[in-house]
């Protein structure tokens, strides 16, 4: 079936701009590779388009011999080869209406270099998710409108919201890598300063591995042994250093505030009556109780709270970390807790 003797060469340039040789051959073997085609259908797409491809008298480029391919499989009803050989990407128009529009489908992206670079990536990673993982009934049901598919641009390769316990990171330390390869390591945290940077820093690296927002629970019992004899000021000093480092840094996602959040108790739950207590530098005591430091955990709620209400220099709110107080029945007849 190849007929290449009997033509011209012709030039065809790359992905990567170089110029090779158009071959019916590679147009078959890239077919095979790529898709689910049999060989016999293989050889005869391959020729098929490679007979129209020498007619065209137009600079060739891999997009158009893939265009052409596509063409030549829907002509012969192979859908499934067709969707396997199909290019993922946006229009041109696409593309300009990303670079030069702001988005507007979330309120904490900024316009900025890495938006446009991950509203880009954002397209095709969706793209694929609709395409080639999710079930063909949730797929078209989304694309319907009959349901909504939430983070689909990390569908393939994240998972979304996660609540992170502080514990782990008091006793181990700090590896911005996950083994101290690459980046400096810290030990764990000895004062209230260091561990309240250290849980920021945790939640600002791992929002560069979820889609969505990142937190910890009863954060106020598992520092309260770190607060124990500090003055109320450093105590409420230390919060606020957490606060502005996860409302400051428009780090990930596309330049966006890392979605971040702490949840605080004001009784000590049942579950967490009897577990031993993490102190400061690592160690590890069955002989004291998070009990044993209600006092302090209510002193970091108190300072949380407000360097909240308070705002930042300018007087504006924090829009991170979102607070959650956990009020149980306990608590309403518990008159210290006030």
């Amino acid at each position: 079936m190849e007929n290449n003797n009997n033509h011209t060469k012709t030039q065809l340039m790359t992905s990567f701009g170089d110029l090779v040789e158009l071959r019916e051959e590679k147009i078959r073997n890239s077919l095979i590779k790529e898709t689910s085609i049999s060989e016999e259908n293989a050889k005869k797409i391959a020729h098929e388009a490679y007979n129209e491809l020498i007619k065209l008298d137009i600079p060739k480029t891999t997009n158009i011999v893939r265009e052409i391919v596509c063409m030549k499989l829907l002509e012969s009803n192979l859908l499934n080869e067709n969707k396997e050989y199909s290019r993922l990407g946006m229009s041109v128009s696409d593309v300009k209406e990303v670079i030069f529009k702001k988005s507007k489908e979330n309120a904490n992206t900024n316009y900025n270099l890495q938006a446009i670079h991950k509203r880009l990536a954002d397209s095709i990673s969706a793209q694929y998710a609709l395409s080639y993982l999710l079930p063909k009934e949730a797929s078209r049901a989304h694309m319907k409108g009959e349901i909504h598919i939430h983070d689909l641009d990390y569908f393939p390769t994240r998972p979304f919201c996660f609540e992170h316990d502080i514990r782990f990171f008091l006793r181990q330390g700090f590896m911005s890598d996950g083994r101290g390869i690459h980046t400096a390591v810290s030990g764990p945290a000895k004062s209230l300063e260091v561990a309240m940077i250290h849980a920021a820093r945790v939640l600002l690296l791992s929002s560069t591995y979820f889609s969505g927002g990142q937190g910890y629970d009863a954060l106020n019992l598992f520092l309260a042994p770190y607060a124990k004899g500090l003055e109320y000021k450093k105590i409420k000093q230390a919060v606020q250093a957490f606060v502005y480092e996860l409302d400051q840094l428009n780090i990930v996602k596309g330049g966006q505030t890392p979605f971040t959040s702490a949840s605080f108790e004001f009784n000590i739950p049942s579950y967490l009556k009897d577990i031993p207590v993490v102190l400061p530098g690592g160690k590890i005591t069955e002989k004291e109780s998070y009990s044993d430091y209600i006092d302090e955990s209510r002193k970091i709620i108190k300072a949380f709270t407000e360097i909240m209400m308070g705002g930042d220099y300018t007087g504006k709110a924090f829009h991170f970390p979102k607070p959650e107080y956990k009020v149980r029945r306990e608590t309403l007849k518990d008159s210290s807790a006030d």
